[in-house]
């Protein structure tokens, strides 16, 4: 083993040998095997799984099962021998993780000193963005965006609002980032998502808009980004954008085409009506409460 005062902990994780597949794409599943005996220099190490469940159609994995720590305590100087035994059919994987203490600004310099994408790249993928959208509707448009439309039956995607809002908080970005294989123009905080991470027993690595690999050497700070939360009010939460980077807040008397209808129809209802009588039935209303519950002032301090 290394000698550093970096490392902080030896976990062991076990995964399924042959990954299932889901939309093409290999599933990791973190599993012990049935009935699993760990043994590290031939002494048992305790490790729980939980068994799969019918759902009804099939036997699923419940993804309950956590990695081991493994206690120096158990190491011996020179050569280790860690074996696992199980009566499970599937072929399994054990991963020996060793864990290095790093800072969360470490982190954070790096991407951001070499993982930051030039204003130019970063146009193109907001440009590429939009194209995928092909000014389709709303079906058509990526999570967290909004396809503004000037009618209700033909949505044109030239213009989208974008939330500024971090997806795992829900608070303002501070520095903008997603994955080198996002498509998506939104992003999610650098710091959130680091520290989201650090806490989970088994990190995640996988980003929380389109599920793409989002480990730190996978992140990619955007400069467009950057400029959009550098511009505006830190009390802005969404912004509209168009195809060129330009952007703007949006209007507070913006509304879509069905609350324009609601209002005109509201308004048409009350142009119909007499413009005296809701007054005076009003005034009878309130003149024929008056007579039956009459308020009476007393010198009582409970009335």
């Amino acid at each position: 083993l290394p000698t550093s005062e970096s490392l902080c902990a030896l976990r062991l994780s076990c995964w399924l040998g042959h990954p299932r597949m889901r939309a093409g794409k290999p599933l990791l599943n973190h599993r012990w095997p049935a009935q699993p005996q760990l043994f590290i220099n031939g002494e048992p190490l305790a490790v729980s799984h939980v068994p799969p469940m019918w759902d009804g159609r099939a036997t699923v994995d419940r993804n309950l099962d956590l990695p081991v720590e493994v206690p120096f305590s158990r190491l011996r100087t020179g050569h280790n021998t860690f074996s696992l035994h199980s009566s499970d059919i599937e072929p399994h994987t054990l991963v020996l993780e060793l864990l290095f203490r790093r800072s969360l600004a470490s982190h954070r310099e790096e991407i951001a000193t070499t993982r930051t994408l030039p204003i130019e790249e970063a146009m193109r993928h907001l440009r590429a963005s939009f194209e995928r959208m092909g000014g389709g509707g709303s079906s058509s448009a990526p999570s967290g965006f909004g396809v503004l439309d000037d009618d209700d039956d033909e949505c044109v995607a030239s213009s989208v609002q974008l939330s500024l809002n971090c997806p795992l908080t829900r608070l303002r970005i501070g520095t903008p980032v997603r994955a080198a294989g996002c498509s998506h123009v939104e992003c999610f905080d650098l710091d959130a998502w680091l520290q989201c991470q650090r806490a989970a027993k088994l990190p995640n690595w996988l980003c929380p808009i389109c599920s793409s690999p989002a480990s730190p050497p996978e992140l990619r700070v955007c400069s467009w980004m950057q400029s959009v939360l550098a511009g505006t009010a830190e009390t802005t939460r969404e912004v509209i954008i168009q195809p060129d980077g330009s952007h703007a807040a949006p209007e507070p008397s913006s509304a879509g085409g069905s609350e324009r209808r609601k209002r005109q129809r509201a308004a048409s209802v009350s142009l119909d009506e007499p413009a005296s009588q809701a007054p005076q039935a009003s005034q009878a209303s309130r003149a024929g409460d008056d007579e039956e519950n009459p308020i009476e002032l007393g010198d009582s301090d409970d009335d």
